[in-house]
């Protein structure tokens, strides 16, 4: 403030000795009304620019208002998410566990039938002959089955005891004489 007023007076006492004449009362009039004129449009660009500091200050504080209610919901989602990511997490072992349960129970049963296979597989008629087992399907006869293996029908009816060669069953299972 103490500037200005220096600044004024040394303005105006430079304005005065320039012009190298006495001003008259109003040219002096004339030009303090200009010089109110100048000073009343600076107060006014003051003010404005004050309104636009002020609309400013108040934008940067609703950013912050932002903020902290972004932060506030990142938190909350973050806790949210954290919690359903542990239950993911527990759901994906209970499948596993269930799946390894599973994986056993289809091991248990695959092996019982492995086991029953190999039995059948396995079966040695009381003669001690070696030989191999036909299962019997649609369509399958005593001559067919012993033409597949070169071995007579003879053969196949002593080793298996059969009774009616003519009414074999599908799935019964013949032991094939070598």
């Amino acid at each position: 403030m103490k500037y200005r007023f220096i600044y004024s007076s040394v303005l105006f006492f430079s304005l005065f000795a320039l012009t190298g004449c006495v001003t008259t009362s109003s040219e002096r009039a004339n030009r303090e009304m200009r010089m109110q004129s100048q000073i009343v449009n600076i107060k006014a660009e003051l003010d404005r620019v004050k309104g636009q500091v002020d609309g400013l200050v108040a934008g940067r504080e609703e950013i912050y208002r932002q903020i902290e209610s972004l932060q506030a919901s990142l938190d909350s989602n973050s806790r949210v998410l954290g919690s359903e990511i542990k239950n993911l997490s527990q759901g994906l072992q209970a499948t596993s566990a269930s799946r390894e349960q599973m994986k056993q129970e289809i091991i248990n049963k695959m092996s019982k039938n492995v086991e029953a296979l190999i039995k059948t597989q396995a079966a040695t008629v009381n003669t001690g002959q070696m030989g191999r087992e036909h299962i019997v399907e649609k369509g399958h006869t005593l001559s067919t089955i012993a033409a597949a293996y070169g071995v007579s029908t003879k053969a196949i009816i002593k080793a298996n005891n059969i009774k009616n060669p003519d009414q074999l069953k599908i799935g019964q299972v013949l032991f094939i004489p070598e």
